[in-house]
């Protein structure tokens, strides 16, 4: 698979439907809002990870409310299991960019984030989540987990 935007979107696409689906039926998320996905992009580790923050979600083991940015804290964190097996689809795009990552001399993470982002943005990633109710303040959230208080690319123009 050639790395493009519109190959994100292919396989973001189905995936984002596969949990939607499988978490409208979870009693952990019943009643409740999704207020963000987050899309981790992490080329030099050939990979690419889905987590989802829904109203209210707390951290795993704690009675804290889970902040935007600490994915890893979220209750469902890395739900698309890329490295476990369960994205199989995404393995030729996860290699394509760890590829070209490797590949440069000056590697730039921002131009991933970007295209990310922008695949984020097409109204058939936003539709595959219909099986969940979204929140009001919904958004697609692409960090640079290199940087604190890192922007979301996803706002950005």
């Amino acid at each position: 698979m050639e790395y493009s935007v519109e190959a994100i979107k292919s396989v973001l696409e189905p995936k984002l439907k596969q949990l939607s689906e499988e978490l409208s039926h979870s009693e952990a998320v019943k009643g409740r809002k999704l207020r963000i996905v987050d899309l981790g992009v992490f080329p030099w580790f050939q990979t690419i990870e889905i987590s989802f923050l829904f109203e209210g979600d707390q951290i795993v083991g704690m009675d804290e409310v889970a902040a935007d940015d600490e994915i890893a804290d979220w209750p469902f964190y890395d739900i698309s299991g890329i490295n476990e097996g369960r994205w199989p689809e995404a393995e030729p795009l996860a290699t394509e960019m760890a590829g070209d990552w490797n590949d440069s001399d000056n590697p730039e993470l921002i131009p991933f984030l970007q295209d990310f982002a922008q695949a984020a943005k097409s109204p058939e990633l936003k539709r595959a989540l219909s099986a969940l109710n979204l929140a009001d303040d919904f958004t697609f959230q692409i960090l640079n987990p290199d940087l604190d208080n890192s922007p979301n690319y996803y706002l950005e123009p």
